[in-house]
């Protein structure tokens, strides 16, 4: 009999040291899924904000953009208000030439009358 209940005290020992060792590994594996889940929380979070970050870049791309093809329109208009502008300049002083051109030949049609007139 004294044999028996050293048998069962050993079993009830072993059986009480396995539940042990399960509740330990059930507690290694709770942490482990716990720090997993963590992990995949922090990084869904890092994917929001880069995700965020991504869209907030693409939008002053998108700005920088418009911004870049207003200037370069500018740039054209400009261009082409100093292309009118030179060819204004050049048929102003075409004019100016052709009146400095006449103006020449009625002084000289002048002085010829001149020359007749006093009989010169």
């Amino acid at each position: 009999a004294e044999s028996l209940r050293e048998q069962l005290a050993d079993a009830e020992a072993a059986h009480k040291e396995k539940v042990a060792e399960m509740e330990r590994q059930y507690s290694l594996r709770a942490a482990r899924l716990e720090s997993a889940a963590r992990e995949v929380g922090s990084a869904t979070m890092r994917a929001k904000e880069a995700e965020l970050a991504l869209d907030a870049q693409m939008s002053v791309n998108r700005k920088l953009k418009e911004d870049l093809e207003i200037a370069q329109r500018a740039i054209k208009d400009k261009d082409f208000m100093a292309q009118c502008q030179a060819a204004a300049m050049a048929d102003k002083d075409k004019r100016l030439a052709a009146a400095e051109t006449r103006m020449a030949e009625v002084d000289a049609e002048l002085r010829g009358l001149r020359l007749l007139h006093t009989g010169g």
